[in-house]
């Protein structure tokens, strides 16, 4: 299942399916005006049909007339970094 403001859309020939990210994620306050950016861990848990190329993933921000508001009111950039295990030799 998918959860609120830690489930991510992206396109899976860019980034695969079940990856963890690292986020700049815009922070707004109740006016939905933008304030600063936060750290957080993303998870890669879905595809968008109109999530294509880079620079661009859809978080995931619950349902109801909440969810519905605060998706509506992110269209900010930040960014994001792929993260993977590496082997240590």
């Amino acid at each position: 299942p998918l959860t609120a403001d830690y489930s991510v859309a992206v396109d899976t020939d860019i980034i695969p399916m079940g990856s963890t990210l690292l986020a700049e994620v815009p922070v707004l306050d109740e006016n939905d005006k933008f304030l600063k950016h936060e750290y957080r861990i993303l998870f890669a848990q879905d595809r968008g049909g109109a999530i294509k190329g880079t620079g661009r993933i859809d978080l995931y921000c619950g349902i109801g007339d909440r969810g519905i508001k605060k998706a509506n009111s992110l269209n900010h950039y930040g960014r994001i970094w792929l993260l993977e295990a590496r082997e240590v030799n």
